[in-house]
């Protein structure tokens, strides 16, 4: 009897779950590797530990000499800013918000509902006549809002694209109300919901 125990010990089942396990460990230990290797390579890429290698220059921190913002005698340091870290220059402008707009986005039953607040940046000096030119930059941007294709408004940087196309009408309409170049300074969407 105990040779046929043995005899049954030794079955392809027993070999077939061992296999099974040992090809299982053999996956998680890939994901592991995998995943510790694209930590570290994001890790060195964003630090700047590869930039020798990638062609860029390695960015200098700045020491006690060079200030990073404006000296105190109103002279400015020489500041290096990445593409996304450029300053802002601070709004000298008055703010106008325009009405909300509520748009009908396509055709038919499968229409889609675009909500938009804006507001206006504008030239200080001619922030009353900008009221006058109000209707006029209401109507462009209505226009061209029920002109743009709803498959446009779901990617992620279309509002960017948007927010400038509208902010040349904006101007464009300004100066056909009569208004004088670079009133219009800067358009800015409060409120963007797309139903």
């Amino acid at each position: 009897m105990t040779d046929a125990t043995a005899d049954m010990d030794d079955t392809p089942e027993g070999e077939g779950a061992a296999k099974k396990k040992g090809g299982l460990v053999g996956i998680l230990l890939i994901a592991v590797l995998a995943l510790a290797a694209a930590g570290g390579t994001f890790y060195a890429v964003s630090s700047g530990l590869l930039d020798g290698l990638l062609g860029r220059e390695p960015a200098e921190a700045p020491t006690d000499a060079e200030d990073a913002s404006p000296a105190a005698d109103g002279s400015e340091a020489a500041v290096d800013h990445s593409p996304l870290d450029l300053p802002r220059e601070p709004s000298t402008g008055s703010f106008h918000a325009l009405p909300p707009i509520s748009v009908s986005l396509g055709t038919g039953g499968a229409g889609r509902q675009l909500r938009m607040q804006a507001v206006l940046e504008i030239d200080p000096d001619l922030a009353e006549r900008v009221g006058e030119a109000e209707p006029r930059i209401q109507d462009t941007l209505l226009s061209y809002l029920r002109a743009v294709e709803p498959s446009v408004l779901e990617d992620p940087l279309a509002l960017l694209r948007v927010r400038a196309h509208m902010l040349r009408r904006a101007r464009m309409a300004a100066t056909d109300a009569g208004l004088a170049d670079g009133t219009v300074v800067n358009l800015l969407v409060t409120d963007f919901v797309l139903n």
